[in-house]
């Protein structure tokens, strides 16, 4: 097993569920959890996309955002939001190897999702370990 792969199938299932709650809960289109190098882990929702390209363009959307924060003397990432036409994609750092990516569509409950997405990506780590 390589460093970017759960520790067994239970936890991938584990992470299933949590990554399937988050999207029931808040009312998104998809949700995506991946590796940084753009390794998918679980993704849940969605439509025709091609989800391994996509996920390779968030990873590194998010490298250049840690640079970009590495440059302004800021060392973390909080979030990176963008708003499309149709829809909104949050892409949140869960840990060193790993980020979420949340789709939005009318009628997502937002305060439920920024209310709670800290104890979901609790979560989603403790299962990943």
């Amino acid at each position: 097993m390589n460093n970017n792969e759960p520790s067994s199938s239970y936890s991938i299932k584990n992470v299933e569920l949590i990554i399937d709650e988050i999207k029931e809960q808040g009312n998104l289109h998809a949700v995506l959890l991946a590796f940084k190098d753009g390794g998918i882990i679980s993704e849940v929702g969605g439509d025709d996309r091609n989800s391994n390209q996509f996920s390779a363009m968030c990873a590194s959307v998010l490298k250049s955002a840690e640079g970009l924060g590495q440059t302004f003397g800021e060392g973390t990432i909080g979030k990176i939001i963008t708003e499309l036409e149709d829809q909104s994609i949050i892409i949140v750092k869960c840990s060193e190897k790993t980020y979420l990516v949340l789709f939005f569509k009318q009628g997502t409950k937002v305060d439920f999702i920024t209310k709670n997405l800290d104890g979901y990506i609790q979560k989603i780590i403790t299962a990943l370990q």
